[in-house]
């Protein structure tokens, strides 16, 4: 949201060509968290929880959703983006389907804190 909320002070908004991401509300980490905290003790050190968002959704839905909550008028400006993190980003594996977690969606997060955007 700030790199929307940046390029719109400009009137352009980037978004990286291919890129899709899987955001998830900061309160529904938290109860990640939480169970991973209240789960019966483990022989393991030290355990890995690895969580993601409701959904997959390309970086231009994204900006589009922010621009209807948000009123910008910005133009979206399709970039892309080279090199490793490019490449990392066009396949996806940013993203961790199989691990989908909670159910607020980027949409639905938006319109909760409209007031504060």
């Amino acid at each position: 949201m700030q790199l929307f909320s940046a390029g719109a002070r400009v009137g352009l908004i980037p978004v990286v060509k291919g890129a899709r991401f899987q955001t998830i509300a900061p309160a529904e980490v938290a109860s990640a968290l939480l169970e991973a905290v209240l789960e019966e003790p483990s022989a393991e050190l030290h355990r890995l929880r690895t969580v993601g968002g409701p959904e997959a959704i390309g970086m231009g839905e994204l900006a589009e959703t922010w621009k209807r909550h948000t009123g910008s008028r910005g133009h979206l400006v399709h970039l892309p983006l080279p090199g490793a993190m490019g490449k990392f980003l066009r396949e996806g594996r940013n993203l961790i389907p199989e691990q989908r977690y909670g159910s607020e969606t980027f949409g639905s997060w938006l319109a909760k804190h409209a007031d504060s955007l």
